[in-house]
């Protein structure tokens, strides 16, 4: 049964990937590949499975909402999996202490039925939208393949504890690497290296923090904004310390300093308060469990070193208004190089080590003063310099060779390097995140959106409605978007498609953010003309802007470079009427090769709250006449079309992980949820307690998910949620003798 049933998954999943509209050919390719390679080795999907949910996400391109390529791919795994009899004997440590997870399942369940029925047609706005019944469907994905893989996981931990632990690591960190060289790219890194004119323009995007744009990674989801790329960034870098502590050959070791690099840059960029809170509480967590394990009783030189290291990092934050990178890059080549000596001196020749902390303290201070004295942001006299440089530099290094010794004897040569890493590398980027000015701005203001967060959770939960089945079970799985459309007098407009004729029409409601737009694929320069069909049901006066811009997935600036625009005022009526214009198409308007950005066309309502438009056939016609856009006349629904809402993004997102919970699924899903998160980490605590290690990186993930979720949805997010979950069942296993 078991086969019958992997063969009809894998055929189903390889059903999706043949239709899917966008690089169809290659997603075959890549899902073939993995049916050998989950046949012939049956840990493959622990590596597969982080890595495709971080690196492929084509719906940017494709416009599918309800279904993606993830569930083809996840499908052709599982199926294989199944086919391949490695599910045999997986029922047995499944219902093991797998209560709490069975009941998440039961939540799913009345859920995804409260959100569904009643189930409406499974048209065009079910496929690409968000406001009907069926968006339950989209949200349910995550748990749904959670729960598929759970089984097999907990099999294979159950057979081999040590191999699955150290291929799911190493999965999560190849995603990560991944990942963080797309984010890299996303932040103009290539566009820097490959155009920069002098030492200054290597550094003009990508390390950037002034501007207003935050990354969205791969996950074309974040065209709504959310949460989703903080998630991702907070569920996997734990598990790339751990690899990192834990390995043994140097090849795995780079790997997983890389992946801490570059996770610790993303977190940098996403600029956003919560996240870092969540990252800064997550790596605390993590430094108890690792220093707080039975072998070492003596809490203080913890203490103590966690204290240090704030002071550090808040004269970092002092000196780096003064004298920038160069001096950032003083402080941190004195603390490292004094805490190695602490950490290492006693294997040291006897003098070496006073000779070599003089020097260094000695080259520090002069290159200290050098960044502050040449300093192309602030006027620093001598005198200001020497006093904020010595104390500094001494503080920083008479301290850091004090708190080495404290640790020398309770950290091993692997564990001390790691340190040293971790602090090299988290430090100087805490530092810059903190001073940049578009985080300084968001500190400031703090305040006012902890109340529009509260005035939102509140509009949130008065939705529910007071009668007691709705209260214990909640109005079901993604329906907050529609109910908030419709009940809760959203910003945001909406968008719809309805069948004329042959094709369909496109209609959008106007005054937002939001916009409709298609990737251009290969535009050549030239001169284009728009023409379409459009018409204005409603009674307000409609204005329909059409733009051409490059863009990647959120643009939270108003004005992008080389944007062009069409405007037209459109008179309420009931007659469609033909509107024409043109465009030019400049060479210099077209994204680059190594550029991130795409040439976007989009349709946006910019008229009166509540005006409609009605667009049909739409065409953008080049030089000779060919319409370069791919289902202009809606015929195919929303089919290579995404929405855009660059700045509303709370009338999509409930922002918090324990408000969605409670309107989705009511007490009863918040309790399950929280009561399955307890016990997941209650066990996982006790493995670290027995020096089983692998439980540190789960509840430091865990620890910093939660506090996302003050101020994050998360669950509407099925790649994370699949990934938290399957975490989750990994915390909730335990050795049964």
């Amino acid at each position: 049964m078991q086969r019958l049933f992997g063969l009809s998954l894998l055929l189903l999943g390889l059903a999706l990937l043949w239709v899917y509209p966008v690089a169809s050919n290659g997603l075959l390719l890549l899902a073939l590949i993995l049916v050998v390679a989950q046949w012939r080795y049956r840990y493959t999907w622990l590596l597969a499975l982080p890595v495709l949910l971080a690196s492929v996400d084509l719906g940017a391109w494709s416009g599918w909402l309800l279904l993606d390529e993830f569930d083809g791919l996840l499908a052709v795994l599982a199926g294989t999996a199944f086919a391949a009899g490695q599910y045999a004997g997986s029922m047995a440590p499944s219902r093991r202490g797998m209560f709490w997870l069975w009941m998440w399942a039961v939540v799913l369940a009345l859920g995804l039925w409260k959100g569904l029925v009643p189930v409406p047609p499974l048209d065009a706005n079910a496929w690409y939208g968000y406001l009907t019944h069926w968006n339950a469907v989209r949200v349910v994905r995550g748990g749904f393949w959670a729960l598929v893989f759970a089984p097999l996981l907990l099999s294979q931990l159950t057979h081999d504890r040590q191999t699955v632990e150290l291929r799911l690591a190493l999965g999560l960190t190849l995603a990560m690497i991944g990942f963080g060289g797309y984010v890299l790219w996303q932040r103009d890194f290539l566009v820097d290296l490959l155009t920069a004119k002098d030492r200054w323009g290597l550094f003009a995007n990508w390390l950037n923090l002034s501007g207003k744009y935050r990354i969205t990674g791969t996950f074309s989801q974040m065209h709504f904004g959310g949460e989703a790329v903080d998630a991702f960034l907070i569920l996997v870098w734990p598990f790339a310390f751990w690899l990192l502590l834990h390995v043994r050959r140097w090849s795995m070791a780079v790997l997983a300093s890389l992946a801490l690099a570059l996770a610790a840059y993303a977190i940098m960029v996403t600029i956003t308060r919560t996240t870092y809170l969540a990252a800064g509480f997550a790596f605390l967590v993590y430094l108890v469990l690792l220093l707080g394990r039975p072998e070492r009783s003596s809490r203080w030189p913890m203490l103590v070193g966690s204290g240090f290291l704030l002071l550090c990092g808040f004269l970092a934050w002092f000196g780096f208004r003064y004298g920038g990178s160069v001096l950032l890059a003083a402080y941190m080549m004195v603390l490292a190089g004094c805490l190695a000596g602490g950490l290492f001196g006693a294997r040291w020749p006897k003098l070496s080590l006073p000779v070599g902390m003089t020097l260094l303290l000695t080259v520090g201070l002069a290159l200290a003063l050098r960044a502050m004295l040449n300093s192309r942001w602030a006027d620093t006299s001598l005198g200001m310099a020497l006093a904020i440089a010595v104390p500094s530099i001494l503080i920083i290094g008479l301290g850091g060779l004090a708190v080495g010794r404290s640790f020398s004897a309770r950290l091993g040569p692997r564990e001390a390097l790691t340190s040293l890493a971790i602090v090299s590398i988290m430090l100087p980027i805490a530092v810059m995140a903190l001073s940049g000015y578009q985080m300084q701005s968001r500190a400031n203001t703090v305040s006012a959106d902890w109340q529009t967060r509260m005035a939102h959770w509140q509009k949130t939960v008065s939705l529910v409605p007071d009668d007691l089945g709705s209260q214990f079970f909640g109005r079901g799985l993604g329906g907050f978007p529609r109910a908030n459309l419709i009940e809760g007098a959203s910003q945001e407009a909406g968008w719809f498609f309805s069948p004329q004729g042959r094709g369909q029409v496109l209609r959008i409601v106007g005054n937002s953010s939001l916009a409709l737009g298609q990737r251009l694929i290969s535009p050549i320069p030239g001169r284009y003309t728009f023409v379409a069909q459009v018409r204005n049901p409603s009674r307000a006066s409609a204005s329909l802007e059409v733009r051409l811009q490059p863009r990647r997935i959120l643009e939270m600036e108003g004005w992008l470079p080389n944007s062009k625009e069409l405007k037209f005022v459109v008179k309420p009526g009931q007659s469609y009427t033909k509107l024409e214009g043109v465009i030019d198409i400049e060479p210099d308007s077209i994204p680059r090769w190594f550029d991130p950005r795409s040439l976007v066309f989009a349709v946006t309502n910019q008229g009166y709250p509540g005006s409609a438009l009605d667009l049909a056939d739409i065409q953008f016609n080049d030089a000779q006449g060919n319409n370069v856009l791919l289902n202009g006349d809606f015929a195919a629904g929303g089919l290579f079309w995404l929405a855009y809402s660059d700045f509303f993004h709370l009338d999509w997102h409930m922002q918090s992980l324990y408000v969605a919970t409670f309107f989705e699924s009511g007490f009863f899903g918040l309790t399950v949820l929280l009561t399955l998160i307890a016990v997941a980490v209650w066990r996982a605590w006790q493995q670290n307690r027995q020096d089983r290690t692998f439980a540190a990186p789960f509840i430091a993930a865990v620890a910093g998910f939660l506090v996302l979720g003050i101020t994050g949805t998360l669950s509407d997010v099925p790649r994370v949620m699949t990934l938290f979950l399957l975490l989750c069942v990994a915390g909730l296993w335990r050795q049964h003798r």
